[in-house]
């Protein structure tokens, strides 16, 4: 079974086809996290 990190709390961080809704401050702290 593989786990997928998701790069901030929305999931959307990176991608291109659906835009990120975190706030820059929120990303960074949730990468911290990992």
């Amino acid at each position: 079974m593989s786990h997928c990190v998701q790069p901030c709390p929305c999931g959307y961080y990176g991608d291109s086809q659906k835009p990120c809704t975190c706030a820059p401050a929120v990303v960074t702290k949730y990468q911290k996290r990992i």
